[in-house]
C-alpha cells in the first residue's frame, strides 16, 4: 500500500507580494554589510576609528533584517527607506569628494585613491563606489514599491461599514 501525499495549494507555493519585497531588500542589506565589513577589516590599519565607525553601521543595518524577511511592516519599510536614503547621500559626499577637488584643500583620503590610480580620476574607484550608489536605489525602489502595496490590516469586529 503506498501513502498518496495531498496534492499542494497555490497558497502554499507561493509567497505575498510583501514578502516577496522583504527578502530582496534582505538581499541588498545583506550584500551591503558585507561589503562594508570587508572594506572596514581592510582600512583597519589607516584608520581604526573609521573602520569601527563603519562596522557599526553595518551592524546597525542588519537591525531590519528579521522584520522584513518573516514579517515586512511599515515600520520595517520605512527604516529601511531611510538607510538606504543615508546611504545614499553619503556616498554621493564621497564621491563628489574625490571628482571635486578644492583649491588648497586635500580632497580626503577618497581622493587619494582615486588620484593614485593609473587613470588620476574619479573611475579609478571603480565599479564598487558606483555599486554603492545603484544598491541604495534599488533599496528605496524596493521599499517605496511595497509600501505603496501595503494593506491596512482591518479588525474582524469592525462594524463601521453598518453605519
Amino acid at each position: 500500500m503506498t501513502a498518496t501525499l495531498p496534492a499542494p495549494t497555490t497558497t502554499t507555493l507561493t509567497l505575498r507580494p510583501g514578502r516577496c519585497a522583504g527578502r530582496c531588500a534582505v538581499a541588498l542589506i545583506l550584500v551591503c554589510v558585507g561589503v562594508h565589513l570587508v572594506g572596514a577589516v581592510q582600512h583597519w590599519a589607516m584608520s581604526p576609528l573609521l573602520s569601527a565607525a563603519t562596522i557599526t553601521v553595518a551592524a546597525g543595518c542588519l537591525h531590519c533584517v528579521r522584520c522584513l524577511w518573516v514579517h515586512p511592516t511599515i515600520r520595517g519599510w520605512l527604516y529601511a527607506a531611510t538607510g538606504f536614503g543615508l546611504m545614499l547621500a553619503l556616498h554621493m559626499i564621497m564621491i563628489w569628494d574625490v571628482t571635486t577637488p578644492m583649491a588648497g584643500v586635500s580632497g580626503g583620503h577618497h581622493q587619494e585613491m582615486a588620484m593614485s590610480t593609473t587613470t588620476g580620476t574619479a573611475a579609478g574607484l571603480g565599479v564598487l563606489a558606483y555599486t554603492g550608489i545603484v544598491i541604495p536605489i534599488l533599496g528605496i525602489a524596493v521599499a517605496w514599491w511595497a509600501l505603496g502595496h501595503t494593506q491596512p490590516a482591518v479588525a474582524e469586529n469592525d462594524h463601521s461599514s453598518n453605519v
